[in-house]
């Protein structure tokens, strides 16, 4: 149990307004999104910081070389 009160007093307080966040642009996307649900949903999982993620999926040469700019 007490596991479970420090996630609660400490951690949630911080984790609660990303969720909020998250949900919010999940709800907006599927409302003015697709009608229909997808057939088939990839999921990948990348292990590097943000940065390096935003900057590879915003970097113009490799997006062109990928052709899915």
């Amino acid at each position: 149990m007490p596991l479970h009160e420090i996630q609660q007093r400490w951690i949630e307080k911080f984790e609660q307004p990303r969720l909020s966040a998250v949900a919010t642009v999940k709800r907006r996307a599927e409302e003015t999104g697709m009608a229909a649900k997808p057939t088939f949903v990839y999921v990948t999982y990348i292990q590097s910081t943000p940065d390096t993620v935003w900057h590879a999926l915003t970097d113009t040469d490799l997006t062109a070389r990928t052709g899915w700019c």
